[in-house]
């Protein structure tokens, strides 16, 4: 962990909880059944719906990303759930150095003190080099808080949208270099996985199981919570009428899943076509994003 990056840390007791298995399997299983339902053959499909996640709005349909179908407010409500329901359990501890969750004010710029970027691991040079910043990242900060655009679009184009870029890159540009990648579970039995990555100490900001768990998590969602209050701004007056609220089951209350015996090794061609779980990063940043 960097220095920088530590000087925000969680409090202790709150990391130890959301590194809880059933908190993990609750992400994780959230973000990898909605980025692969529709690439799913029917035994995984059956999988994810025994464990009670059965999206009922995609994210990706066929390699686009699904702009109308509401699944960006899906992605930003959930969210939404988790900072609050962290923002309760941070009040009931009352540390006076981390009382509430606050997100970035902006997304931190090549050189900043406080949140410096890693250095560049497997794949990942371009995201996190100054001129991706610069390129990229700033003119999508600026027209995703511009309130013009904001009006040109649904709450779930925009949560979509958010979701495939800046989201996505920001967990890819601060997630830390690894010496060991946390293996795919085999989508048709999504719960195998090795209770050694349920340390506390696993919190890679690239794994849907564990980038929660990190303290960059929360200062980067935080930024992205902010943009439905600038869209709520620019197109309602009042409370927002949400249309996407799916959460999953209650992570609050379910058990860690149990895997099933594994099955037969994919052949080759499954491997190519079935989108991993683990991870922010491709095939997911390769996902089709509209102008």
């Amino acid at each position: 962990m960097l220095a920088a990056v530590a000087a925000a840390a969680l409090p202790a007791s709150i990391v130890v909880w959301l590194a809880e298995r059933a908190m993990r399997f609750h992400h994780y299983l959230w973000h990898s059944a909605r980025n692969g339902w529709t690439a799913f053959g029917e035994p995984e499909r059956a999988a994810y719906r025994a464990l009670g996640y059965e999206p009922p709005r995609p994210a990706v349909e066929d390699g686009q990303l699904a702009l109308g179908n509401g699944s960006g407010e899906d992605f930003l409500y959930m969210h939404r759930q988790m900072i609050q329901q962290l923002n309760e359990r941070l009040a009931s501890l009352a540390d006076p150095g981390y009382p509430r969750i606050e997100g970035w004010p902006a997304i931190p710029a090549p050189g900043d003190a406080d949140y410096p970027v890693p250095p560049a691991g497997d794949g990942d040079a371009e995201l996190k080099s100054d001129e991706f910043y610069r390129e990229r990242i700033v003119p999508l900060e600026q027209r995703y808080q511009d309130a013009d655009f904001l009006r040109s679009v649904s709450l779930g184009e925009l949560g979509a949208r958010l979701e495939f870029t800046l989201h996505n890159w920001m967990h890819m540009r601060w997630a830390e270099p690894v010496a060991e990648a946390r293996p795919d579970a085999d989508p048709r039995n999504p719960a195998a996985i090795d209770s050694r990555w349920d340390a506390p100490s696993y919190d890679w900001l690239g794994d849907f199981y564990s980038s929660h768990v990190h303290s960059t998590f929360w200062k980067l969602h935080g930024w992205v919570d902010e943009r439905i209050d600038d869209w709520a701004r620019a197109n309602v007056h009042g409370a927002i009428e949400w249309q996407g609220t799916w959460t999953g089951p209650d992570h609050a209350h379910v058990h860690p899943p149990h895997p099933h015996p594994a099955p037969p090794a994919p052949d080759e061609a499954e491997r190519r076509d079935t989108p991993r779980g683990r991870d922010f990063g491709r095939p997911l940043l390769d996902v089709t994003v509209p102008d």
